[in-house]
């Protein structure tokens, strides 16, 4: 969130510089992401009050004004309209600096020499400006810095807030904390008001809380004779600084409230809201046309504000377009409630709907702020819109119950790791608003403040004593008992070995989250396993592959210049398998880019399909079960059509290939990818636990090279697997070593196979492996039809 220092000031009896804020709130464990100086190079621009306006005498567009800065006048040309004399405007002096550190200067405008220059809001720099003079009140006086009565010289903290610390998500509650750690006092915000009553003629709105389980408290009040207009300068000054922009002057004052002490409100136009009565009541099933012009379909699951024909709000989220804040609007109803946390939350996820309201809501309010701002939101209405002010009706149904925590000193001090004083604790816990007891030597009774909704058990209020104490003074020690040297299941053993191995060869892990977009399964296909609440559109769906994810994270790198790119993940997909929801291990990883480092040692070569089929097949000969991996022919929509599948005892385990043009266009990526992807759970399961040593062969092996000649669609793994199922236990490899295509007839190709026998216990004749290659010779001509080559011709 980001704070004032300004606001935040307005809270505390004194303030410490920003720096220090930031180094201790951060030590207290609120980390201060960023603190920015807003116009800190604004310079030299004053009040003025206008002696003399005077057209100018060669441009009827341009006038020739004469200010006053205390003693000093000074002529100067302006194309500003509604200059009148006496008025009080921000004028820059010559050598001044403006916006965007731009120096004013003397000039000559036609004829006229013009000395600095009347300043717009636009020209200042002011947030969500418009091209109007700045113009003061008549009671400022000449010549006071503008910086200095406008309060634009600021610090801007942003501030990262825990979930459970809803109470910091204001300027107020900042200054809380601050004021708990620098020991300062904390000025509490009150109001008085001049409040009508109701009579006869004039009846209170009724108020209908259907189930006071979903709001606690509603509160409603009505304000009449309202002027809607654009809010002063102070106002929208503050708002811009922290990033929020300007409506009008009561929509601006229930923002204003909101993030001054942190209850967010809701302002409907009165006559718009039918019936005279507020009804809360879950959605039945109805459409509302919410303030950002959306249509949102509401269930049961929702909660709305309705009057008695229809919902005119989502409860604690967002109002309705149909009695939104209009500049015809004369009567206000300004609701200040309480809404369950878990409802708000569920009706924002269900409706991808997340608002400033909504974020206070989810994390919880405090129940005794309600009537506190809209007291201090009525009042200010009534200051800047003149309105009337009626007294406040509060349906207070499920009051806030206040929770006490039994502890001692002994079981405080053990959870920080400490020995600790009970005066100190005491202290502590004191200044964070808690009342404290002792009811025992060493046993304390305290209750927290209704505003610290997250201190619950006594683990939290060590957790408060640790963090105000200062981490920093809470001494290092050993443990008293080391922990016990436990192996980690096999599975992990292998996850770790087969990490190593693709780190070695210069890959790099990427982590994703386990959900993906409709878009991103769509590059896989098939069902997919759908949230019921996502967080948002980018998170609809479990993943089914890690591949979409992979191929992101490649596009994001590649488009910051990094060209060669090796990824890898190994992470759980999600599918439905016959009936039943199934969590699958799997490996994959995506290859762009050169295969080797720039190098002189290296020849400059690109990464294509062999390089993704390779990792596969030794990742599988790490875990020993490469001879028992068959691979065929994949035919996966995503990858190219010489794309590899992989298969061990028979079931598919995974594929590699090379993404297809189609889809590489689609994430703008101009080079090509290989990818692989491996179901580590079949292998795993299988992975023998011992390694066994072979000692080296003693006897030579024989090679013998065969050249075929085979149609393209049959494929060489299936020739390969069919060898092997001949059960020839001499033959220990074979492996394709030569390609040759003809270009007059592309329909075959012409590959050269190398076998290498050997005997464990003897040396081979090569009487007995002629044997084995004819048999082998025999095999591929029969069962695939294939024609063999030999020296000068085919056979």
């Amino acid at each position: 969130m980001l704070y004032s220092y300004n606001w935040i000031k307005k809270f505390l009896n004194k303030i410490p510089p920003v720096g220090d804020i930031s180094n201790r709130l951060t030590m207290s464990g609120f980390e201060v992401e960023s603190v920015e100086r807003l116009f800190g190079d604004v310079k030299g621009i004053v009040t003025a009050v206008v002696n003399e306006v005077k057209p100018h005498p060669s441009d009827k567009n341009l006038s020739v004004v004469n200010v006053s800065v205390g003693e000093h006048e000074f002529i100067t040309v302006t194309g500003a309209k509604g200059i009148t004399q006496g008025m009080i405007v921000a004028y820059a002096q010559p050598g001044s600096v403006v916006v965007n550190k731009k120096t004013i200067l003397e000039l000559n405008i036609k004829g006229i020499k013009s000395a600095g220059m009347i300043i717009s809001e636009d020209e200042l720099g002011i947030f969500e400006a418009k091209r109007e003079v700045i113009i003061f009140d008549e009671a400022v006086k000449p010549g006071l810095d503008v910086k200095s009565v406008l309060e634009l010289d600021d610090w801007i903290l942003d501030v990262a807030v825990m979930p459970n610390r809803s109470d910091v998500l204001s300027h107020f509650g900042i200054a809380r904390e601050i004021a708990t750690i620098f020991h300062l006092n904390v000025i509490q915000p009150s109001f008085e008001l001049d409040t009508i009553s109701y009579n006869k003629e004039n009846k209170p709105i009724d108020v209908e809380v259907e189930n006071p389980d979903d709001c606690p408290r509603y509160t409603i009040r009505f304000l009449s004779d309202v002027k809607i207009a654009q809010s002063p300068l102070w106002l929208r000054l503050i708002l811009g600084k922290i990033k929020q922009k300007p409506i009008n002057n009561v929509v601006d004052i229930t923002n204003y409230v909101m993030f001054a002490i942190g209850q967010p409100l809701h302002a409907f136009d009165g006559e718009k809201v039918h019936g005279g009565k507020i009804i809360v009541r879950r959605a039945k099933n109805e459409k509302l046309i919410t303030l950002d012009g959306v249509e949102r379909i509401l269930t049961d699951r929702s909660l709305v504000i309705a009057d008695d024909s229809k919902p005119v709000a989502i409860a604690g989220i967002m109002g309705g377009a149909i009695s939104g804040i209009t500049e015809n609007t004369r009567y206000v109803l300004l609701e200040s409630a309480l809404f369950d946390s878990g409802l708000v939350r569920a009706t924002g996820r269900n409706l991808g709907l997340s608002t400033e309201a909504g974020y206070r809501f989810e994390r919880g309010v405090d129940s005794n702020l309600p009537r506190l701002a809209s007291d201090m939101a009525s009042y200010l209405v009534s200051g800047l819109a003149g309105a009337k002010v009626y007294r406040l009706v509060d349906s207070y149904k499920k009051r806030y119950k206040k929770r006490r925590v039994t502890t001692t000193i002994q079981v405080l001090g053990r959870l920080i790791g400490i020995q600790l004083n009970i005066k100190t604790v005491q202290s502590v816990l004191k200044s964070i608003h808690c009342d404290v007891k002792r009811i025992r030597a060493n046993t304390l009774s305290i209750e927290p403040p209704s505003f610290r909704l997250d201190l619950k058990e006594s683990a939290d209020f060590s957790e408060e004593i640790a963090r105000l104490i200062g981490y920093d003074k809470i001494p290092s020690v050993l443990p008293l008992k080391a922990a016990a040297n436990v192996a980690p299941p096999l599975p992990y053993k292998y996850i770790n070995i087969i990490k190593d191995r693709l780190l070695s060869m210069g890959f790099d892990e990427v982590i994703n989250y386990s959900f993906y977009s409709d878009t991103d399964h769509s590059i896989v296909g098939g069902d997919a396993l759908r949230l019921t609440n996502p967080l948002n559109e980018q998170t609809t769906n479990m993943r089914k592959n890690l591949i979409p994810l992979l191929i992101k994270n490649t596009q994001f790198n590649l488009f910051r210049q990094i060209e060669d790119q090796k990824l890898f993940e190994i992470g759980n997909v999600y599918f439905k398998q016959s009936g039943k929801y199934v969590e699958e291990l799997h490996l994959a990883g995506t290859m762009t880019g050169n295969r080797y480092p720039l190098h002189w040692a290296f020849k400059s070569e690109n990464t294509d399909i062999f390089d993704s089929i390779g990792i596969v097949e030794d990742i599988m000969n790490v875990l020993g079960f490469n001879d028992k991996i068959t691979k065929e022919k994949a035919a996966l929509n995503f990858l190219n059509d010489d794309s590899v599948s992989f298969s061990y005892n028979n079931k598919n385990i995974g594929y590699a290939g090379g993404l297809t043009n189609d889809l590489l266009d689609k994430y703008d990526i101009k080079q090509k990818v290989f990818v692989f992807d491996v179901s580590l759970d079949h292998i795993l399961m299988n992975v023998k636990p011992e390694t066994r040593y072979r000692e080296v062969p003693r006897y030579p092996h024989i090679v013998r090279d065969l050249s075929i000649v085979k149609p393209v669609s049959l494929t060489s793994a299936k020739i390969i697997n069919g060898i092997k199922s001949l059960g020839i236990d001499l033959l220990i490899d074979i492996s394709p070593f030569d390609l040759y295509i003809d270009n007059r007839d592309i329909s075959k190709h012409s590959i050269t196979y190398r076998f290498i026998f050997r005997a464990e216990d003897r040396t081979l004749k090569d009487e007995e492996v002629d044997l084995y290659m004819k048999t082998i010779m025999n095999h591929v001509v029969n069962q695939y039809g294939v024609k063999l080559k030999i020296q000068g011709g085919i056979l």
